[in-house]
């Protein structure tokens, strides 16, 4: 064998498996921090938006309560990017950052209004979300290194 065919094949082969174990692992982190959003309405939910080479700064009325379409959007833009090494996900809704950050009222003011139940309920507790008190990007970014640990052994 040449050395420099070894070496060249090597080099492919590392690019590869780097590729797959960043796409993998946005794939990965990203449905984590969609599915770990917490579900009102499920407008929150559905305005996580996957992007290449600078952050949405797009706002929508799409409504995804499980996540599954959102999910599977950002999945889609991470598979088709042809800059892997720089990809985003971004919620641009006004109250993100109080989700993620627990700057809610405290104590609550109204609430949050419950169509099905016709009233108002209160989804916070000391003001942050009951169902995300740590908030959502912050917990996950404290898994990444399990998730980028578990998608390179794949790779």
């Amino acid at each position: 064998m040449n050395f420099g065919k070894d070496l060249g094949k090597f080099q492919v082969d590392a690019i590869g498996a780097t590729e797959k174990t960043v796409r993998g692992t946005a794939i990965a982190l990203w449905k984590a921090v969609i599915l770990d959003s917490p579900v009102d309405s499920g407008r929150f939910r559905g305005n996580w938006f996957a992007s290449q080479t600078a952050p949405e700064t797009t706002v929508t009325a799409s409504i995804d309560k499980v996540g599954a379409a959102t999910v599977s959007k950002a999945k889609a833009e991470v598979l088709s990017a042809s800059d892997w090494q720089n990809l985003w996900l971004a919620n641009n809704l006004p109250y993100s950052h109080v989700l993620e950050f627990g700057e809610y009222p405290n104590p609550p003011k109204l609430g949050s209004w419950n169509k099905s139940k016709q009233r108002y309920e209160i989804n916070t507790i000391g003001g942050y979300s009951d169902q995300a008190p740590s908030g959502v990007v912050r917990t996950n970014v404290i898994r990444f290194q399990g998730i980028l640990a578990e998608e390179a052994r794949k790779n």
